[in-house]
């Protein structure tokens, strides 16, 4: 049965998450306007923790992990597009340099993962993992974030593995299905999936 709307098919996976990793999950919609919007979230227990208060309202492409990681999976044109816009520094460590982030996005594509070290929101990094539709297009992406103290490099790399194995069942509830993918976002037969759980 496929979910009908994006939070009906990731919020049981994302308590789950929540509950696995003990960070906040976010689940982020891709809007048409090269646009993401925070839908839903399943908190951190931690007392100090993310907390999303910005729900519904709009956030340009590419800032932070979820921008990164759905913008690696938009088509080229639209993805250069958002990169020749000139990116604003939102915190001391946010990427601006275009070429720098194409080989950041390229990376998030091959791992099936993208990392945010505070570029967006000051103190906290995140990873995000894209979500398909049944076309095999982004749609959305879950994300995994906490305060710089509880994300080191290495963890976050532990949770993107997880990530992309959760954010892959929650495309799957959508319709996706790892050929409709890869035809969607050309992806030659010889190249990994790692958005999906087996990697094929």
């Amino acid at each position: 049965a496929v979910a009908t709307t994006l939070r009906e098919a990731a919020l049981p996976t994302m308590a789950a998450l929540r509950d696995e990793i003990e960070e906040t999950v976010g689940l982020h919609n891709l809007l048409p306007t090269d646009e993401r919007v925070v839908v839903d979230q399943a908190e951190s227990h931690h007392p100090l923790r993310r907390t999303y208060t910005e729900l519904g309202i709009p956030i340009p492409l590419p800032y932070g992990a979820p921008g990164k990681v759905l913008s690696a999976w938009l088509p080229t044109a639209r993805r250069e597009a958002i990169l020749d816009r000139g990116l604003s520094l939102l915190t001391p460590t946010t990427v601006t340099d275009p070429s720098t982030l194409r080989a950041q996005l390229a990376e998030a594509r091959r791992r099936g993962y993208a990392m945010s070290m505070a570029e967006r929101t000051p103190g906290i990094r995140s990873v995000a993992a894209a979500l398909f539709d049944h076309n095999g297009a982004v749609t959305g992406c879950l994300s995994v974030s906490g305060p710089e103290m509880r994300m080191p490099a290495e963890r976050m790399h532990t949770i993107g593995s997880q990530l992309c194995r959760a954010a892959w069942s929650v495309s799957e509830a959508l319709g996706a299905t790892a050929a409709a993918v890869r035809a969607r976002n050309d992806l030659g037969a010889d190249e990994q999936a790692p958005w999906t759980a087996d990697g094929t």
